[in-house]
């Protein structure tokens, strides 16, 4: 007879009851750890789309045993009310396709079809590299930024369909000039990794975007990832991207499809994002991986160049983001109309993902929210020692100047945009007690070593580059950071207005005496008057015509002047405004060479007619500023011979 069970579950032994205990405490504690930070991302991206007018955000968190949660905040498209689903909506994630194609040719690496430190002309025999310096450009130098190419490619970088997105044989064929000798200096770029990813396409011998998704999104199950905006999940569950426009309105944003594919081509929903995340934590983790190598998996997440060695600086993919002791790797991305965030924690095991609808939000996601984040998910660090300050440096006022970011365009019409006032620059003054003022936005910067100073109330350093009297040239921080060059007087547009103002009026004098003389002859016409004089009053009149309709046109332009104006070709107007200085130069030559002749041969207008060659001298002092300006229709030969010329910041 088999005994009662009894009514009352019996006492369980000490070691079951010890692992059901452990195993109920554990879910119970993974439970609220998820919730917890459920509510973190929930509360901190309500509070960036309430504070930055965000119309939609999607999120995926990563930890070590997997995806914790993906969310979906706000609105994929505000006129259909369509909710952000993390799952399906698909966003252009920008600039993190640079991470992408590092791997991509990292693999490369690992099969030994490729060396990092090898003249990439070696593998790339049509790439119109030019040989100004003696150095070559390597991989390791695409990978990093510090290529030296010219920044390029704003204008006219993206088609509006996908069928007219050119090839990478046609962008490499554009490839532009080189400014910089390789390996000394980060300057962000499109440039270098588009040639990285059309190293892929050639060695591999197949479409770079066929590569990846064979050897990455296949291998790891990114379904709905791509770099072919044809997916026809694509134009389904695409987003609608936004800018938020000074009447405080959402303003839809076109379709962008980027020529530079390996560098801002990828497309996907942020959950497909996960695998990736997973698969570079356990890289980081174990030194193994399904994608790379262990000495590639090194490279990945270690710092590959810095300007000093206490800055953060750039991984093959990644760059470095440190607050308060703590490292994170990162990469964002934009394009017109949205914004993107990869951050990896390897010390704490955990990657996010965020994409939000909304342009130009890569501060709000690169820095607040990025630190927020590291406060929360790394480990604590240890306490920062006080900055040393050091003695104050004689040669502190010698840095004081102007500079301006790298990161633009010395050679094309790109150069358009530091016109319209949108290149960053900073003003540096010298104090007193040796440290440095940084203007606009009003840091103070102490002395640590010789030319290197860190900022007050941070752990940023920046270390300043000097010629051979001691006069700063050049500002070296963080990737962050980057880089800033001394703007000289060729560089400095504000220096150019009074001296252009001035040519302009002298021309207009001529213009004037010229009308004046007209009407007189209009008036008197039996007066002793030739043909010559006639078109020196003619072309007198004409010559400030053409510059006064040539400023009024670029004004007009610089006002309202955007990415999206010119993401799709030169526009129209700026093509043709570009034209007018060479009407301007051949008018101003005629007007020249009349002058001179009746200067020698007719002495009653001698005089009348050195006003004129006066007028016409000065409209030709005009057009090196406007060449260096980008605002002459002529060959970049020709362009980059008078920036070298007339530019010592330019190498």
């Amino acid at each position: 007879m088999k005994p009662r069970l009894p009514l009352l579950p019996r006492r369980p032994s000490s070691f079951a009851g010890a692992l059901a205990a452990s195993f109920v405490s554990l879910l119970g504690a993974d439970l609220d750890h998820a919730e917890s930070d459920r509510a973190f991302f929930d509360r901190e991206i309500a509070s960036m789309m309430e504070q930055h007018n965000v119309p939609g955000v999607a999120a995926v968190l990563v930890r070590r045993d997997g995806v914790e949660f993906t969310a979906g905040y706000g609105f994929a498209d505000l006129q259909r009310r369509s909710p952000i689903d993390p799952e399906r909506t698909v966003f252009p994630l920008g600039s993190i396709s640079k991470l992408l194609t590092s791997i991509a040719a990292l693999q490369l690496v690992d099969s030994d079809a490729v060396d990092l430190h090898t003249d990439v002309r070696t593998y790339l025999h049509d790439a119109p590299i030019d040989h100004r310096f003696d150095a070559p450009i390597t991989l390791h130098h695409l990978l990093t930024h510090t290529d030296g190419f010219d920044a390029r490619w704003l204008v006219g970088g993206a088609a509006r369909v996908p069928e007219k997105v050119l090839p990478l044989s046609a962008m490499i064929a554009r490839l532009p000039p080189r400014t910089l000798p390789p390996g000394e200096v980060y300057v962000y770029s499109d440039v270098g990794i588009t040639l990285a990813g059309y190293l892929v396409e050639r060695v591999s011998r197949q479409p770079f975007a066929d590569y990846v998704e064979q050897r990455i999104f296949r291998p790891l199950g990114m379904t709905r990832t791509t770099f072919s905006p044809r997916r026809e999940f694509y134009s389904r569950d695409r987003a609608t991207g936004y800018e938020y426009d000074r009447q405080g309105r959402f303003r839809a944003t076109p379709i962008v499809y980027p020529h530079a594919n390996p560098a801002s081509g990828v497309t996907a929903p942020v959950a497909d994002i996960a695998p990736l995340i997973e698969e570079l934590l356990r890289a980081f983790r174990t030194g193994t991986s399904a994608l790379l190598g262990p000495d590639s998996i090194k490279w990945l997440g270690a710092r590959r160049f810095a300007h000093h060695p206490s800055f953060p600086g750039t991984g093959y993919g990644f760059y470095e983001f440190l607050h308060h002791g703590r490292r994170a790797l990162v990469h964002g991305g934009m394009l017109p109309g949205f914004t993107a965030v990869l951050v990896l924690l390897p010390e704490a095991d955990v990657g996010v993902c965020i994409a939000a609808n909304r342009f130009d939000l890569i501060a709000a996601l690169e820095d607040d929210l990025l630190r927020k984040i590291i406060d929360r998910f790394a480990p604590p660090p240890a306490p920062a020692p006080p900055i040393a300050v050091a003695p104050p440096a004689p040669a502190a006022a010698r840095l004081g100047g102007r500079y301006r970011c790298d990161q633009y365009s010395h050679f094309s019409i790109d150069k358009i945009f530091v016109l319209a006032g949108l290149a960053d620059e900073i003003e540096v003054a010298a104090q007193s007690d040796g440290s440095l003022l940084f203007h606009p936005q009003g840091t103070r910067w102490l002395p640590v070593e010789p030319l290197l100073y860190q900022q007050e109330g941070s752990t940023e350093r920046v270390r300043f580059q000097i010629d051979e009297n001691g006069l700063g040239q050049r500002i070296l921080g963080s990737v962050q950071f980057m880089s800033y060059h001394r703007i000289d007087f060729w560089d400095d547009y504000r220096r150019h207005v009074p001296i252009g103002a001035t040519l302009v009026a002298l021309t207009g004098l001529g213009g004037l005496l010229g009308a004046w003389r007209m009407a007189r002859w209009l008036g008197y016409r039996g007066a002793n008057c030739g043909r010559a004089m006639h078109l020196q009053r003619l072309t007198a009149m004409l010559l400030p015509v053409t510059i006064v309709v040539m400023a009024a046109g670029l004004a007009w332009i610089l006002h309202d002047l955007e990415f999206l104006t010119a993401a799709f070709g030169e526009p129209r107007f700026i093509a043709w405004l570009r034209l007018i200085p060479l009407v301007t130069a051949i008018v101003a030559l005629v007007l020249l060479i009349v002058g001179v002749r009746t200067i020698r041969r007719d002495r009653v207008h001698r005089l009348e007619s050195w006003v004129y060659v006066a007028s016409a001298t000065a409209a030709l002092l005009l057009m090196p500023f406007l060449i260096h300006w980008q605002l002459v229709r002529v060959p970049t030969p020709v362009v980059a011979f008078v920036v070298r010329c007339l530019s010592p910041s330019v190498l």
